[in-house]
C-alpha cells in the first residue's frame, strides 16, 4: 500500500527554500528550479514554467508562483516517484503471477491539527498529513490541543486505522478499494472522510515497462546511488569489524579440551 498527500511539496519546499518565507518573484521561481536541478539533473526550466504556470510571461503574483513551485517540488520529490514506483511494482506482480496487489491513495483532507504540525492554511494537505489518522491522534490529542478534531476526524481515524491494519493482516485494505492496476486503468483512492468510496481513475495505460523507465539507464544518478550505497556499506562493515580490532589482548590462547582430559 502506498500513497501521497494532495500538496506534498508545500511544507517540504518551505523548509528547503528560504525564499518562500517572503513574497517571491518570477526570478525567485526560476532560481529555485535551477537549484532543484542540481539534485535531479536534466530539468528544463521553460517546460516547467509552461506546465506549472500555464504561460511564459514574467509577471505572476507571489501566491501563484508559490503554489506553482509547491506543486512542482511535490511532484518531483514525492508524488511522481511514489506513483510510478507503485505502478511498476504492480506491473511486476501481475507479470510474475503474484496474488499480491498494490493499493494507492491520495489524501485530500486535513484536520485543524495540521497547523500544529507546521502546515499553514496556504499549504494545503501537507506531507505526512495522514500520520495523525493512521496513529489515532484524533482519539486522544484533544486533551493536549482542545478543539482540534471533530467527530468526523475521530470516525475517519478509526476508518483509516482499520484500512491499514486489515492490509497488514489480509493484504487488502477493504473490498471497495481497487487495485492500482485494473485492466490497464490506474485506480487511486481518494482518502477523504466526505466520500470514502470515491476512486480517481486514470484511463491512460501505464507506459512503465521496466524500472529503468523511471530512473533511466546508467548515468549520473545511478553512479551517485552506487557510490553512496558502497560508502554506506563500507562504514557498516568497518563498524562490525571493530570488535576484532579492539578486542582485549590476552596472554593466553583458548583451545579445545584434550581428548584425554578426565570427565
Amino acid at each position: 500500500m502506498s500513497g501521497v498527500m494532495r500538496n506534498e511539496g508545500s511544507i517540504l519546499a518551505y523548509g528547503a527554500f528560504p525564499q518562500l518565507h517572503r513574497n517571491i518573484t518570477d526570478k525567485d521561481f526560476d532560481d529555485m528550479v535551477i537549484i532543484t536541478n542540481q539534485s535531479y539533473h536534466g530539468l528544463k526550466l521553460q517546460s516547467i514554467r509552461q506546465f506549472y504556470l500555464k504561460d511564459d510571461h514574467k509577471n505572476h503574483s507571489s501566491d501563484v508562483l508559490r503554489q506553482a513551485f509547491y506543486a512542482f517540488y511535490g511532484d518531483i520529490d514525492i508524488k511522481c516517484p511514489t506513483y510510478l514506483t507503485a505502478k511498476q511494482y504492480a506491473n511486476y506482480g501481475i507479470k510474475s503471477g503474484s496474488k499480491n496487489r498494490v493499493y494507492f491513495y491520495e489524501l485530500t483532507y486535513e484536520s485543524k491539527f495540521a497547523k500544529f504540525m507546521g502546515c499553514d492554511e496556504h499549504m494545503g494537505v501537507c506531507h505526512a498529513s495522514e500520520l495523525e489518522f493512521v496513529f489515532g491522534l484524533p482519539l486522544w490529542v484533544d486533551k493536549l490541543y482542545p478543539k482540534t478534531h471533530t467527530q468526523l476526524d475521530v470516525d475517519f481515524s478509526l476508518y483509516v486505522m482499520k484500512l491499514w491494519t486489515d492490509f497488514a493482516k489480509y493484504g487488502k485494505p477493504d473490498d471497495q478499494w481497487l487495485h492500482i492496476l485494473d485492466n490497464n486503468l490506474i485506480n487511486v483512492k481518494d482518502l477523504n472522510p466526505m466520500n470514502t468510496s470515491r476512486e480517481m481513475v486514470d484511463h491512460q495505460k501505464s507506459d512503465v515497462k521496466h524500472i529503468a523507465d523511471i530512473v533511466g539507464e546508467w548515468g549520473k544518478w545511478q553512479l551517485h546511488l552506487v557510490s553512496f550505497s558502497f560508502i554506506l556499506s563500507a562504514v557498516g562493515a568497518i563498524n562490525n569489524m571493530g570488535y576484532s580490532f579492539h578486542a582485549y589482548d590476552n596472554d593466553f590462547w583458548c583451545s579445545d579440551v584434550p581428548d584425554d582430559y578426565p570427565t
